[in-house]
C-alpha cells in the first residue's frame, strides 16, 4: 500500500490535517502521514484493477475524520469516493481498561475464528454490571450500561426492541441475574458461530485465491 499512500499524500496539504486533527507544531511526521496510509485501502481495488471500483469502509466513529479527508481528495486522484458504514463501539468482555492488559487481550474479545468452546469460556468469564451478591442484586438491580453481555444483546443478539427492553428492565430490577443472562445469550452466540464458521469455509478457497502475492501495476 505504501506507493499508493505516497500518491495520496501528495494530495493532502499539511493545513488540512492540521485543521482536521488539531496537530500542534510538535506533531511528528508519522501522524501527519497517517491519514494517507489510512486512506489507501479505499482506493486499492481501483488502483490494482485499473478501473473505478466502489468501496464501502466499515469503521468506528473515531476513524470518520480520516475518511472525510479521503472523500475530499478522491476525485482529484480519479477514484470514486468511498462510502462509510459507522460501526457501533462494543466494550471489551473484561470491562473498561482491560484492552491494554497484555495477558488478557485474547479473552477481552470474541474473534470470528474462535472455536465454540473458547466462546463459551469467554462469555462465562465476561464482566457484567452485577452486584457482589445475589441478594444485593435482587434488591438493587444490576447496571446494564457497564455490562459487556448487555452490549452484545444490544448490538446483535436481541431480535426485537421489545425483547431488549424487557431484558434491560429485568436487569435493572434484579429479576434477571447475570448468570441467567449469560445462559440465555450462549445458544444465540453458538448458533451465530456455527453459521459463521460454515460460511467462512464455503469461501475459503476463493478468499485464499485473492491474497496479494505480487505488487500491482506501477503508479
Amino acid at each position: 500500500l505504501y506507493p499508493l499512500a505516497i500518491r495520496i499524500a501528495q494530495k493532502i496539504p499539511y493545513s488540512t490535517v492540521k485543521a482536521v486533527f488539531g496537530f500542534p507544531p510538535s506533531t511528528n511526521i508519522g501522524l501527519v502521514f497517517y491519514t494517507a496510509l489510512q486512506t489507501a485501502p479505499s482506493f486499492y481495488p481501483s488502483w490494482a484493477e485499473g478501473r473505478s471500483v466502489p468501496c464501502l469502509i466499515p469503521c468506528g466513529i473515531d476513524q470518520d475524520p480520516h475518511f472525510r479527508v479521503t472523500r475530499d481528495i478522491a476525485e482529484g486522484l480519479g477514484y470514486p469516493k468511498p462510502a462509510l458504514l459507522h460501526s457501533r463501539m462494543v466494550p471489551g468482555l473484561l470491562g473498561e481498561g482491560a484492552m491494554s492488559t497484555t495477558g488478557h487481550r485474547d479473552d477481552n474479545v470474541l474473534f470470528l475464528n474462535d472455536p465454540i468452546p473458547a466462546v463459551r469460556r469467554k462469555i462465562r468469564h465476561a464482566f457484567t454490571g452485577g452486584r457482589a451478591t445475589v441478594e444485593e442484586q435482587r434488591r438493587e438491580g444490576a447496571i446494564p450500561e457497564v455490562c459487556s453481555i448487555w452490549a452484545l444483546w444490544r448490538t446483535r443478539f436481541a431480535e426485537t426492541d421489545a425483547e431488549f427492553r424487557t431484558l434491560t428492565e429485568n436487569c435493572r430490577s434484579g429479576a434477571l441475574l447475570c448468570g441467567d443472562c449469560k445462559s440465555a445469550l450462549l445458544p444465540k452466540i453458538e448458533a451465530f458461530y456455527e453459521r459463521q464458521h460454515a460460511a467462512r469455509e464455503s469461501v475459503r478457497e476463493w478468499a485464499e485465491s485473492r491474497i496479494i502475492t505480487e505488487p500491482p501495476r506501477p503508479i
